[in-house]
């Protein structure tokens, strides 16, 4: 009896201590506790959450979260929360924010190489203005990014012009005031037009008290601008180029990624460079619609009248070639990105038309 009742107490004390008996719950503790843990990233825009922009964000950091299995938190900050438009890609620079979406317009001089974009290319849709950025940045990477990761580019709309006077040829465009950004210039000054500077805000009431005669912009000016409340007239001659976007990276939070996770931002990144194409296209008919419901008339063009403005507009690419000499860029190379630029766009037009997508009204002419 003696020697059983010995048994189980050295039975008991065995499963009492450490590695014996309850240890296999201490080390399934141990392995919860190894798991990853997971990073978290901060992506803003300037946008409204209910904005197709946002939502088109909200997918994309939904994406990274869900191919990421879980690995990536994104925290969403939309409408200006973590600043305005004009501090979104310094911060993503100095790596105050993680990702950001923004035009390139309002870091103006920063990026000279994708001015290219403001020639006049002949872009008619964002669809294909936007693939044929992505080729350009796929293809040349400029240096001038180098402070950030850039995910993906786009083209937000192709510019138009609207006013309060009916342009329906080269002759009617002549002497009015326009406002654009400098870099868009050459095309109006090509056309006899008067480019004005002027913030975008200010826009809309100058063209209301008669101060300009109106604007050169993407065509979501209505629904971006409210536009259809002060003036009648938008012609659509789909010349010239279209204001790029960029959504990128700061590269303290692409260097604190593991290998695995920035294949997943890459991977993820590529599929939405070509999801924002159909989002740019799709925001730009509703703002188009929304100014002919109001009664806008939106003035298009007969393809001899399109090739009057085209030839009208021919030399602002060689214009922009010797401005880029004097700011230190080979004339060559210049040369090679709108030369490429060109054919790009070129290409996903027929793209387009070969995959049925619709164009806007007036195009093709």
């Amino acid at each position: 009896m003696g020697f059983i009742l010995l048994a189980v107490l050295l039975c008991v004390s065995l499963i009492a201590m450490p590695g014996c008996g309850g240890g296999g719950e201490q080390e399934e503790e141990e392995e919860e506790e190894e798991e990853e843990e997971p990073i978290t990233l901060r992506i803003a825009t300037f946008f409204g959450s209910t904005t197709d922009q946002c939502l088109l964000l909200d997918a994309f950091a939904d994406a990274l979260e869900s191919e990421s299995g879980g690995l990536l938190d994104i925290d969403r900050y939309w409408g200006g929360t973590l600043g305005t438009a004009p501090e979104m890609y310094p911060a993503a620079a100095d790596g105050s924010i993680d990702i950001v979406f923004v035009p390139l317009l309002y870091t103006p001089g920063r990026f000279p190489p994708m001015d290219v974009f403001c020639q006049p290319l002949g872009i008619p849709s964002a669809w294909a203005g936007s693939h044929a950025v992505q080729d350009v940045w796929n293809e040349f990477q400029f240096e001038e990014f180098d402070d950030t990761h850039p995910l993906f580019f786009s083209i937000s709309a192709p510019l138009v012009i609207y006013s309060t006077t009916a342009i329906r040829t080269v002759a009617d465009a002549s002497g009015l005031e326009i406002r654009t950004g400098p870099p868009n210039n050459c095309v109006l000054t090509s056309v006899g037009i008067v480019p004005i500077v002027k913030p975008m805000p200010d826009v809309p009431d100058a063209i209301a008290k008669g101060e300009i005669d109106g604007v050169m912009i993407g065509c979501d000016g209505f629904t971006a601008w409210n536009l259809q409340d002060v003036l009648d007239y938008t012609t659509l001659p789909y010349v010239g180029g279209g204001d790029v976007f960029i959504t990128t990276m700061s590269n303290d939070a692409w260097n604190s990624l593991p290998a695995a996770l920035q294949q997943v931002v890459t991977d993820v990144s590529d599929d939405y460079a070509d999801e924002v194409c159909q989002m740019w296209a799709d925001t730009n008919q509703a703002s188009l619609d929304i100014g002919e419901a109001a009664g806008v008339e939106l003035i298009t063009l007969s393809s001899a009248e399109r090739d009057a403005w085209i030839a009208a507009t021919a030399g602002c690419s060689d214009v922009w070639v010797t401005s880029m000499e004097g700011k230190g860029y080979a004339a060559s190379d210049v040369a090679e990105w709108v030369a490429y630029a060109q054919e790009r766009v070129d290409y996903w037009i027929q793209e387009q038309i070969d995959e049925g997508i619709p164009f806007h009204v007036g195009y093709p002419p």
